[in-house]
C-alpha cells in the first residue's frame, strides 16, 4: 500500500523531460531507479549544541560543536526530475559490471587491496589504529571480511570505481548515469521532511528504517557500547538492500548500511555561497563527499545533514555507492561530461579503466607526472610514516591514533585527534590552512592537509602529540 500511495503521489509527467516518465525503471543490470520529482527543499542543519546534547547525551560536547559545515541552512531547488537508485549498488550488480566491462577496480589495480573485518585484529597494535584490518590485498569488494550475498551493498569501492561504472552504463544503454550531487542526495534523503532522519528526530527511530550501529554490531566493538542504539536491527554487518522501510520517495537505506559516494568535492564553507538552483559543489577540491552513514555508524553521524569525505581513491569496508540515471534525455547527450567530474567520451571496444581514460585526455608530460603522483599516493596511503608535499616526499613522525572526519568506521580509527589537542596555537579557532579547522580529519586526506599545514606555517602534521584517549572518531 505504501508503494501504491507513493506512486500515486508522483506527477504523471516531468515537464523538463518533455514526455511522460515512468515512476520506476530497471536497467540491464537489474538496478531499479525511482523518479524523484523536481522541487524545493531546505538543506543543511543549524541545530545548536544544546539541542543536540538533549538528543545525544552520550556524546562529548566537542563533537556537537564541530558540525559547522552543515550550516547555514539554505534553500535548494532541484529544477529537473531525476531517477535515483532505489537501493545501493549491490555486490551482484557490481560483479556483472566488472565481468561485462573487464574493468579492474582500483583496490586490485594498485595492488594494495582494501579493508575488512578481522576478529583477531586489534586496532591498538596497528600503526594507524584503524577500526578495521587493512589495507591488504586480501580485502576488496569481493571480500570485506564478513559474509555478503549478491543482494548486499558492494563496499571497498572508490569514487573512481563508481564513476567508471556510471560511464560504462551510460555508454552501454545510451542513458546518462552518474553519481548524485550532494544537494540531490540530501533532497532525496529528506523526501519532504525537515527532521534529523527521514523518519523523525528521535535517533532510536533508526532501528526501524536503517542498519546502523546498534546492539548487534556493538558485540564486536564493546568499547563503543555507549554509542550503540538500544535494540536490534538484526544485522551485525551489512544487510541485504531493501531490508528496511523506505522513505517517502520509496528509497531504501538512505540512512546506514553503507556510506554513499556523491559527485561533489568537499568544502566546509560551500553552503554559504551555494547557488539555489541545482548546486554542483565546488569546482575543485582534494576530497569527495560521502553521505548517509553505514552499518557501523553512530546515530549522530547518520543524520540527513551530516557531511563526510574521503579522497577519490579511498576504499573502505563501509563505503559503497548509489547511482543517478538522468530523466532529462533531451537536454544533454548520454555521454556528456559533467562539470567538476572526470568522464570519458567513449569507451570504445575495450572496457575502460578510469585511470587510462583520464590519462588519454592529458598531454604526455602530464601523463607521466600524474602516474608518478598516483604511485606515490598509493605508497603513502599504505604507509603510516609518509606524507607528500607538492615538491617532495618526507618521513612522517609516528602518531598515536589518526585524524577523522567521522567515527570508528571510515579508513580512520576508533580514536581521534583534534587541532585543540595537538597544538595550542589552534585552540578555539580555525586552522590557518583552511583544512576544516576545529574538526577531525579524514585519514585519506591527511597528506593534503599536512601539505596545507606546512604551507600555512604549522611546520608539522596535526596529531603528532595528541592523545588517542580523547574519544572515538565519528562513525
Amino acid at each position: 500500500m505504501v508503494l501504491f500511495a507513493w506512486l500515486a503521489s508522483l506527477p504523471a509527467s516531468a515537464e523538463d523531460a518533455g514526455r511522460t516518465l515512468p515512476p520506476v525503471v530497471e536497467n540491464s543490470l537489474g538496478m531499479k531507479f525511482v523518479l524523484i520529482p523536481s522541487g524545493t527543499s531546505l538543506m543543511g542543519s543549524d541545530e545548536r549544541p544544546e539541542a543536540l546534547a538533549a538528543a545525544y547525551p552520550q556524546y562529548e560536547r566537542r563533537r556537537l560543536v564541530r558540525l559547522g559545515d552543515e550550516a547555514p541552512v539554505h534553500r535548494v531547488r532541484i529544477t529537473r526530475a531525476f531517477y535515483l537508485g532505489q537501493h545501493e549498488v549491490t555486490v551482484g550488480q557490481f560483479r556483472r559490471f566488472v565481468e561485462a566491462s573487464g574493468y579492474v577496480p582500483e583496490a586490485e589495480t594498485d595492488g594494495t587491496g582494501g579493508y575488512g573485518y578481522n576478529a583477531s585484529y586489534d586496532p591498538a597494535t596497528s600503526a594507524r589504529g584503524d577500526a578495521f584490518d587493512g589495507r591488504h590485498p586480501k580485502y576488496s569488494w569481493r571480500n570485506p571480511g564478513f559474509p555478503q550475498s549478491d543482494d548486499h551493498p558492494v563496499v571497498n569501492v572508490t569514487w573512481n570505481d563508481a564513476v567508471a561504472m556510471s560511464e560504462w552504463l551510460s555508454a552501454k544503454e545510451g542513458k546518462k548515469y552518474r553519481l548524485p550531487t550532494e544537494a540531490e542526495w540530501e533532497y532525496a534523503c529528506r523526501a519532504g521532511t525537515r527532521t534529523r532522519y527521514h523518519g523523525g528526530d528521535d535517533p532510536q527511530t533508526l532501528t526501524a528504517v536503517a542498519n546502523t550501529f546498534d546492539v548487534d554490531s556493538m558485540q564486536h566493538w564493546p568499547r563503543w557500547q555507549a554509542f550503540a542504539l538500544a535494540g536490534h536491527d538484526g544485522f551485525e554487518f551489512t544487510a541485504p538492500v531493501g531490508s528496511f522501510a523506505p522513505n517517502a520517495f520509496h528509497l531504501h537505506d538512505m540512512h546506514g548500511n553503507v556510506w554513499e559516494w556523491v559527485a561533489d568535492w568537499y568544502d566546509e564553507n560551500y553552503y554559504a555561497r551555494a547557488p539555489t538552483d541545482d548546486p554542483q559543489g565546488p569546482a575543485t577540491g582534494n576530497v569527495r563527499v560521502r553521505r548517509g552513514g553505514s552499518w557501523h555508524t553512530w546515530a549522530l553521524y547518520a543524520r540527513c545533514a551530516f557531511r563526510n569525505w574521503n579522497t577519490p581513491a579511498s576504499r573502505y569496508t563501509l563505503l559503497g555507492m548509489r547511482l543517478v540515471r538522468e530523466a532529462d534525455e533531451s537536454g544533454r547527450s548520454a555521454r556528456a561530461a559533467s562539470p567538476g567530474r572526470r568522464h570519458s567520451a567513449d569507451f570504445g571496444r575495450r572496457a575502460p579503466n578510469v585511470k587510462s581514460v583520464t590519462n588519454a585526455r592529458r598531454s604526455p608530460p602530464q601523463n607521466r607526472v600524474s602516474r608518478l603522483r598516483r604511485m606515490l599516493s598509493t605508497l603513502i596511503d599504505s604507509s603510516p610514516r609518509l606524507r607528500i608535499g607538492p615538491d617532495r616526499v618526507v618521513v612522517r613522525p609516528r602518531m598515536r591514533g589518526a585524524y577523522s572526519h567521522g567515527g570508528p568506521d571510515e579508513e580512520t580509527t576508533n580514536e581521534c585527534q583534534s587541532h585543540e589537542s595537538t597544538d595550542a596555537r589552534f585552540a578555539g579557532r580555525r586552522c590557518p590552512a583552511r583544512c576544516g579547522g576545529r574538526r577531525h580529519h579524514g585519514l585519506f586526506a591527511r597528506r593534503d592537509i599536512a601539505r596545507r599545514h606546512r604551507d600555512a606555517g604549522n611546520g608539522r602534521a596535526p596529531g603528532g602529540a595528541g592523545s588517542p584517549q580523547l574519544g572515538q572518531t565519528r562513525l
